[in-house]
């Protein structure tokens, strides 16, 4: 937990620390060891907060106004997600598609790609709406229920926590304090979207239902054959279904990483074409198919034209998978371009910033077409906005800019 200077599990860790302490107070035997490692806690961290510098200096940029380390980025990343919520308010935009609508929402101080919100309880509401996110609360509720129930059981003394030859208490007490901590993390982070993470919460929530036997018999059932059969063929079930994906996704996996990893043309397109086989349904393989072309038809070569016409065919794939990806329209656009053909490019360009208004590269991309078509006065225009999006280090609007204010600056040259 310390190497991670993760601020957010700082903040989970010692407040479900410090409630589990807290709690153990009420019972008289455990109060003198609750308060000793409450202070053996505050000790350490504050010890280890002194003494690192890294730790100290991520503390510090939690204000910065700027910096894309601040805490307050977060909030740019919340709001998209409480608007894709309210555009969709019932079944939201789909399942794990806060990354895939974000450009649509996003604001001038979100430069980059977030892949999710950073709070898992607004991203269920983007992605599942209020039917999938009530879901989600009702079976969290349960569980929480379902705890408080069983502490009244697996205690068997006065104190409540030193029941002899059992660590029932401690475990459901431990166990829910890990839940706690998995919870308040939640609210600035995304750990149920990590499956490993994921997967030790489901773990640690089944141990807390497991407990419930301990408060009424109803819950030794003995399923017999019958029951097992068909618990058996449940399991044989989720199998079936969860086995094929696996091994489509690790083939995915392996062709893009050849393809990240060599440097051979032949090779890469070979590996990319493979990730394309395996998984034809992710739009980002045909995008780099068709880039990969792109940037061969560039090369000028006699097959230029038919290159470019293949990029587009693999570009309008991926728009016809992702419909809200602006990246692959002002690639066909620049395609459409260096084919001589810019009135079909404008098309593109302007469908992607309408996909993509606050993107500095964007409207980077849409001055670019501009100058291509020589209208100057509208190249600096996009130019401008992309420098008002992100007017630091964007070092390419700003070499554009000054060739297009050159460009105005010089007398009109005759008509050929």
């Amino acid at each position: 937990l310390a190497v991670t200077v993760s601020r957010g599990a700082y903040l989970a860790a010692g407040v479900a620390l410090l409630g589990m302490l807290l709690f153990l107070l009420r019972y008289r035997r455990s109060r003198i060891p609750a308060v000793i490692a409450l202070v053996i806690v505050a000790l350490a961290a504050s010890a280890f907060f002194v003494q690192t510098t890294r730790a100290k200096k991520r503390f510090k940029s939690m204000v910065a106004p700027v910096y894309s380390d601040s805490s307050i980025a977060r909030v740019y990343l919340w709001r998209p997600a409480i608007a894709m919520w309210k555009d969709h308010v019932w079944f939201g935009v789909g399942p794990a598609h806060y990354d895939v609508r974000f450009p649509q929402y996003r604001p001038t101080q979100v430069q980059s790609r977030p892949t999710w919100a950073h709070n898992d309880y607004v991203n269920t509401l983007a992605d599942w709406g209020t039917v999938g996110a009530s879901l989600v609360a009702v079976f969290f509720v349960c569980v929480g229920y379902g705890a408080a129930r069983t502490w009244r059981f697996v205690q068997r003394s006065e104190d409540g926590l030193s029941s002899r030859g059992s660590d029932r208490a401690a475990v459901v007490l431990g166990v829910a304090t890990g839940v706690t901590a998995l919870m308040v993390h939640s609210f600035v982070d995304f750990n149920w979207h990590i499956p490993a993470n994921a997967m030790v919460g489901v773990a640690l929530l089944a141990v807390i239902t497991g407990h419930l036997r301990f408060t009424t018999t109803r819950y030794w059932v003995n399923p017999r054959l019958g029951g097992r059969l068909l618990i058996t063929l449940l399991a044989a079930g989720t199998l079936y279904f969860l086995v094929p994906g696996a091994i489509r996704m690790y083939r995915e996996g392996t062709a893009l990483s050849q393809f990240q990893r060599t440097r051979n043309h032949q090779q890469r397109m070979d590996a990319i074409h493979a990730a394309w086989t395996a998984d034809p349904r992710n739009p980002e393989t045909p995008q780099r198919i068709g880039e990969i072309y792109r940037l061969a038809s560039w090369e000028g070569l006699d097959n230029w034209r038919e290159l470019a016409e293949e990029a587009m065919r693999w570009f309008d794939i991926a728009i016809r998978l992702n419909p809200f990806d602006a990246i692959s329209h002002y690639r066909k656009g620049m395609c459409l371009d260096w084919l001589g053909r810019p009135d079909e490019a404008t098309v593109s360009f302007d469908e992607s910033v309408r996909l993509d208004p606050n993107n500095h590269y964007v409207a980077l991309m849409r001055a670019w077409h501009e100058m291509q078509r020589r209208d100057w006065v509208q190249a600096r225009k996009w130019t401008e906005r992309s420098l008002e999006i992100l007017p630091w280090a964007n070092y390419t609007a700003d070499r554009l800019l000054a060739d297009i204010q050159l460009k105005l600056a010089a007398p009109p040259s005759p008509t050929p």
